[in-house]
């Protein structure tokens, strides 16, 4: 041995060439001297895989704790919208449906979130309720509903976005738009389909970035402003006719809620009529008639509703006021299903003969809607209107 030389050997070749004995404990496997031929090897490795094993158990533990909070947080998170929905006592809900339960969990949900929602549903189905409903769980500042379908298109922009002093005719002093009132709180843009393309494309970017621009200046706005949008038409087929963008649909539809009509949850209706009777009665002095088991049938399992919410209203109020709660007495002022039928073909008649006037007129007057509106004696917001209504666009006649 005295002219053996030491030598460093890799571990490699001593685990591949001369494993430990069996049987020995954690330590001796990890520290023990090898006497090989041509060197001797100390192998130590006992202090580095202890504190490797320590700091796994530690990662471990420090995971299971990660386990535990989230699997509270998400109970929490569960049981916050039954929370919320019993601590608002709304007027405007009335009876207690599993349909409408289930809508007001899910919007519970989504409230406590910045995100954007897009309701949809008929008209006089009940969304500005739910919008509300919303706004009033989120906690947020002010709410402010805003109907793009009953503002000009020539106003739009500067009612969205507001403007600066210069930017217009009549503009002599800056003023800030919905978006920046509705700061902190709560924008309702009501039949978002009615709206130009040219502000569908600012709209994405207030939505998606928090930014604005008011009408005549570059300056950027940064709001924080919580978007509800809502709809009365098919979304699907707006986007697939163009009048609708699909990035705006799928940035405003990061939730979307979609209020079924009356006529899909007909256990609400004699709650709900009950409730219009006698609202009715006591804004009218009256007392409430009592229905005949003809009008409660065809009320309750017949009639289709085609206005909704909003239409049993008037229903009751007939019904109060009239004093009569026969089926024969209101029949007439019940539009039938076939009447209904006869009526909607002629409506969607007229709709497209208007529509093939407002294209011959826009041809002959190469776009020009001051002239067109003029020619068929209306205003030219109520022109533009009928033009997005008719998913006609004015520039798409000028000629070149």
């Amino acid at each position: 041995m005295s002219d053996a030389k030491i030598k460093i050997m890799p571990l490699s070749r001593v685990a591949g060439n001369n494993p430990p004995p069996a049987g020995c404990s954690l330590e001796q496997l990890l520290f023990h001297i090898e006497v090989l031929r041509g060197g001797v090897l100390v192998k130590d490795e006992y202090a580095r895989v202890k504190q490797e094993v320590s700091a796994k158990l530690d990662e471990i533990r420090t995971s299971l704790l990660d386990f535990k909070e989230t699997n509270l947080s998400r109970k929490t998170r569960s049981s916050a919208p039954e929370k919320a929905l019993a601590n608002i006592k709304s007027p405007d809900f009335i009876g207690d449906s599993g349909t409408i339960r289930s809508l007001m969990e899910e919007s519970a949900r989504w409230a406590v979130t910045p995100y954007p929602v897009l309701i949809t549903g008929e008209s006089g189905t009940g969304k500005e309720m739910f919008a509300r409903l919303i706004h009033q769980i989120s906690g947020r500042n002010n709410f402010l509903p805003v109907n793009c379908g009953a503002i000009p298109s020539n106003l739009i922009e500067s009612e969205l976005f507001g403007y600066t002093r210069g930017a217009f005719t009549g503009a002599h002093q800056n003023r800030a738009g919905k978006f920046e009132e509705a700061d902190g709180g709560t924008l309702f843009l009501d039949e978002i389909g009615e709206l130009e393309e040219y502000i569908q494309v600012k709209l994405l970017r207030a939505v998606q970035f928090g930014e604005i621009q008011r009408l005549g200046s570059d300056k950027v706005i940064h709001v924080q402003t919580r978007v509800i949008a809502a709809t009365n038409r098919n979304i699907h087929e707006q986007i697939a006719s163009g009048r609708l963008r699909s990035d705006l649909y799928y940035r405003l539809a990061c939730f979307e809620l979609r209020i079924p009509p009356l006529r899909e949850r007909r256990e609400e209706i004699p709650d709900l009529l009950s409730h219009f009777m006698r609202k009715c009665a006591a804004e009218v002095n009256k007392t409430v008639p009592v229905l005949s088991q003809g009008l409660k049938k065809y009320l309750y399992e017949e009639y289709r509703y085609p206005g909704n919410i909003r239409e049993l209203e008037n229903i009751a109020r007939r019904v109060t006021v009239s004093g009569d709660g026969s089926l024969d007495f209101h029949r007439e002022s019940l539009a039938e299903e076939g009447c209904n039928d006869h009526q909607r073909g002629l409506a969607e008649k007229v709709k497209t003969l208007t529509r093939d006037l407002f294209i011959t007129t826009l041809k002959a007057q190469t776009g020009s809607v001051p002239r067109s509106a003029a020619i068929l004696g209306i205003s030219q917001s109520r022109f533009y209107q009928l033009c997005r209504s008719y998913g006609l666009k004015p520039v798409e006649f000028k000629r070149d």
